[in-house]
């Protein structure tokens, strides 16, 4: 697998915002060095006249290998989002996968891992160029391949928009928590996934604060994953916006969800 060599991939802003018209060009290469794969980036704001110098995308001080990126724009707020592969935590070729955003037009940019555990890519089997994501309103899913013992899974994930560092990916220790469908009209599924043994509540609140059920209370779970179910008809729900709130130890985290009758 030749890391050196990096496909460039495209992407237009068309939200209407501020930054509206900017074209970027994302691409890895080993320009710092023949062991220090870099992501960067360029971007046009005059339909491609002219472009900026390449600025470095990943902010690691490592001489490690960081590759295969994907660009897309959020058309709703202009956010600019990358996907990658990254060996930064690493010495050997253990590899983690990490995305970055940019709120400002692509002048700065905020990395963090968003992969769950790192995987050791064989070179005589190819994973290649799989690697990319879609993002609406900060609803951001990027998708990969990782292997396993030479073994290749297709791999997602669902990311708040509004969490730009790792201090706020870390604040829980668990990987996900979401709910789907939303919004939803029947039942919608809580899922979230522990990395560690916690003691979780889990609730469901109006839009006003109002507490309406505890599907979880003060339980100990050991790491792994776990799926709740809130049925709309059992609950007598209204259509409006409801709070799902995760509480994890002595850390909180809310999801706003839908319900549509």
């Amino acid at each position: 697998m030749n890391l050196g060599v990096s496909f460039p991939v495209i992407a237009c802003d068309r939200s209407g915002g501020p930054h509206n018209g900017n074209i970027y060009i994302c691409w890895a290469d080993k320009s710092n060095g023949p062991i220090n794969t870099d992501v960067f980036m360029v971007k046009s704001s005059d339909r491609g006249m002219t472009w900026t110098d390449p600025k470095r995308v990943n902010d690691d001080l490592t001489m490690t290998h960081q590759y295969f990126p994907f660009v897309t724009v959020d058309q709703a707020n202009g956010k600019v989002w990358m996907v990658y592969y990254d060996r930064s935590n690493y010495t050997d070729t253990n590899t983690d996968v990490f995305m970055a955003v940019s709120t400002d037009g692509g002048e700065h940019f905020s990395s963090f891992r968003v992969s769950e555990s790192p995987f050791i890519p064989y070179s005589s089997v190819f994973y290649g160029h799989y690697i990319g994501l879609a993002a609406h309103d900060d609803r951001v899913i990027p998708v990969w391949t990782r292997m396993d013992e030479g073994e290749g899974t297709l791999m997602g994930a669902l990311v708040n928009g509004s969490m730009t560092g790792k201090q706020d990916v870390d604040i829980l220790p668990y990987a996900t928590f979401q709910n789907n469908p939303n919004p939803f009209q029947e039942s919608t599924f809580i899922s979230f996934k522990l990395t560690a043994p916690s003691v979780i509540s889990l609730e469901l609140y109006d839009i006003t604060g109002n507490l309406l059920v505890t599907l979880i209370d003060r339980e100990p779970y050991s790491q792994g994953k776990y799926v709740r179910k809130i049925d709309p008809s059992q609950l007598h729900l209204q259509s409006g916006v409801y709070l799902i709130r995760l509480i994890c130890e002595d850390k909180t985290l809310t999801r706003k969800t839908i319900f549509v009758n």
